[in-house]
């Protein structure tokens, strides 16, 4: 395991099934894009979500790739106002 953060001063190399899935990967975005790119399917897991999605996902190649979000709404605060357009903006860009 190891804990991926857009501040690193080193960068990812990732083998998956001794295929080189990851070099030199430098933040979460071309992590994730490393591994869509390898994976048929994918599971993210965060109480964060982007109000825009369509960037982090631009030149990111998803058609033959299932993906699920999971996430949570707090039950106070501005959550329950902001996570539906966020999960939208999600669905829409997947």
């Amino acid at each position: 395991m190891q804990i991926i953060n857009n501040k690193m001063e080193h960068q990812v190399k990732l083998e998956v099934d001794g295929k080189l899935v990851l070099d030199n990967a430098r933040n979460h975005r071309e992590v994730v894009h490393g591994l869509l790119a390898y994976a048929d399917e994918a599971l993210f897991v965060s109480p964060f979500l982007y109000d825009d999605f369509g960037p982090f996902f631009s030149d990111a190649d998803l058609n033959a790739t299932a993906i699920e979000l999971v996430s949570t709404c707090a039950p106070r605060g501005d959550d329950q106002f902001r996570k539906p357009l966020q999960l939208r903006s999600f669905g829409s860009t997947i």
